[in-house]
């Protein structure tokens, strides 16, 4: 009995590995693409600022003070009269330009980039062009529309899957220095995988939007006073107009970092930031400040290169057996 149970746990092992390797193949390009275009999300708007520093970057002149959201508003509506503005954001830094997104005349959305010092018009673009906007379309659904979609969250569901085979699999400590790196990297940055697929699940479970670019569900009827003084104690960090042309605005206290510090403001109600909010901040390591963003950049990035170096070294114990064995290799074989 003893000696049917030895040569039973390792087949059973084995068919644990294999599940965990097959697995692994499958998941590996769909994930690979989420994982990348989310790591670009985290810092799309630096890596957008490199690609156009002529729309995003400016020297701010001595002695002038940059004008306020009115002013922006006005100036946006003089350069598209028939337009109908969506977004408004505010400069981040003091070398910043302010971006408006907006609907012109023919029904296509742009992005006007204007200079609050100077008060003029630096540049326009299509908004299809924003790396937030394409990179979003791919981390979300692939560009496939709702096949992609639907793709995305089976992976992000088969993520946890995989790490819950291979823990109950538990690889043999050999494999060379492929299987090590496979183990340390995963035993590292499992959480983190496990935290960003969970949260983007529930984020598609509840319906929250992650992007930050759609206005939230604030609760007003009342028209709201777009104006430099409507976040008391704060600053306008964005401004949404909704489709019956009602605005919300998200002000920010200074040097706070995620959804700390956060509050919305429509028809002159304030509301805490909600749980796309926090959700959002957990997602994207934006909890933490830029540190948490860091983190989960390097984090996300190695998701695809640990899954690669599973499979090679599954691969390479695969080789190391004779045909039809599953279990020790050959040379634990050899050494009983």
């Amino acid at each position: 009995m003893n000696a049917v149970r030895r040569s039973g746990s390792p087949f059973r092992r084995g068919s644990r590995l294999r599940l965990h390797a097959w697995i692994g193949v499958l998941l590996l390009i769909p994930l690979a693409v989420v994982a990348i275009s989310g790591a670009g999300l985290s810092f799309a708007r630096e890596i957008d600022r490199v690609l156009a520093p002529e729309l995003w970057t400016l020297s701010p002149p001595d002695r002038v003070e940059a004008v306020g959201v009115e002013r922006l508003i006005a100036l946006v509506e003089a350069h598209h009269p028939e337009a109908r503005l969506q977004r408004l954001e505010m400069p981040a830094r003091l070398q910043d330009t302010a971006m408006a997104r907006l609907v012109d005349a023919r029904g296509e959305p742009r992005q006007i980039f204007i200079d609050p010092y100077r008060q003029t018009v630096v540049g326009e673009r299509p908004a299809h062009e924003d790396p937030r906007q394409w990179l979003g379309e791919i981390h979300a659904s692939l560009i496939a529309g709702t096949p992609g979609r639907w793709l995305v969250i089976l992976s992000s569901a088969g993520l946890l899957v995989l790490f819950l085979s291979g823990w109950i699999g538990r690889p043999p400590r050999h494999g060379g220095g492929v299987g090590r790196s496979h183990r340390g990297i995963v035993t590292v940055g499992a959480w983190l995988w496990s935290i960003s697929a969970l949260t983007g699940l529930w984020a598609v479970a509840a319906g929250y939007s992650l992007s930050g670019r759609e206005a939230p569900h604030a609760n007003s009827g009342v028209e709201t006073l777009v104006s430099s003084e409507a976040c008391v104690d704060a600053a306008i960090e964005t401004v949404w107009w909704r489709e019956d042309g009602r605005a919300v605005l998200r002000c920010r206290s200074p040097g706070s970092v995620g959804p700390f510090g956060l509050a919305y403001q429509a028809g002159g109600e304030r509301s805490a930031p909600g749980a796309a909010d926090w959700l959002a901040a957990v997602h994207t390591g934006g909890l933490l400040g830029v540190g948490g963003n860091v983190v989960w950049f390097w984090g996300t990035l190695m998701l695809p290169v640990a899954m690669a170096l599973g499979l090679i070294a599954f691969r390479r114990r695969s080789l190391a057996r004779p045909a039809g064995r599953i279990g020790r290799p050959v040379k634990e074989e050899r050494s009983r």
